[in-house]
Order: C-alpha cells, then sequence, then structure tokens
C-alpha cells in the first residue's frame, strides 16, 4: 500500500511541474500555433490532392481513382502529350511571374 502512494506521489509531482511550466510560459500560444499551422497544413494537402482529380477528370474525362496507366490506354496519343505539356507551360510562367 505504501508503494502505491509513493506512485501517485510520484506521478502527482511529475504531473504538476511540467504543467505548470507549460502555463508560466508562452507553451501554450506555441502550442496553439503549432495546431493552427498543423490544419491549415492539412487542408493544403486536401486541397492539393482535390486539384490533382481536377485536373485528371479535366485531362482524361474520368474522375475515378484508377491508374494512370488504365486511363490513358484509351486516349490518343496527342491527348497524352498534351497533359504534361501544358502543366510544363503553366509551370514556366507561374515561375516567370
Amino acid at each position: 500500500m505504501d508503494f502505491l502512494k509513493q506512485i501517485i506521489a510520484f506521478l502527482k509531482s511529475a504531473l504538476t511541474g511540467p504543467w505548470r511550466t507549460l502555463m508560466t510560459e508562452r507553451r501554450p500560444l506555441i502550442w496553439l500555433l503549432a495546431l493552427i499551422i498543423g490544419i491549415a497544413t492539412a487542408y493544403a494537402i486536401w486541397l492539393f490532392r482535390m486539384l490533382i482529380n481536377f485536373t485528371q477528370y479535366v485531362w482524361t474525362g474520368s474522375e475515378l481513382p484508377k491508374t494512370m496507366t488504365s486511363i490513358t490506354s484509351t486516349l490518343p496519343w496527342w491527348q497524352i502529350m498534351a497533359g504534361p505539356a501544358m502543366a510544363g507551360l503553366l509551370a514556366g510562367y507561374a515561375y516567370s511571374l
């Protein structure tokens, strides 16, 4: 029983010290900023994935998550070459801005 009381006392002291330090320093602000940045990053990744799906739909006419090999096997050669070429032109234009 004495051993259990020692463990509880140790855990209590181990948790109150860092908690007090956390609240007295500016760490909650840093944690809040980290949380906001993490959520914003998650939404940016989701938006990037949606843009990839939209580009795939515009380029191939298919919104199903298939492999590009099965999608492009039905397209004419010029349409397969036009997608990366247009992407390169857009990237070059965006870089020049």
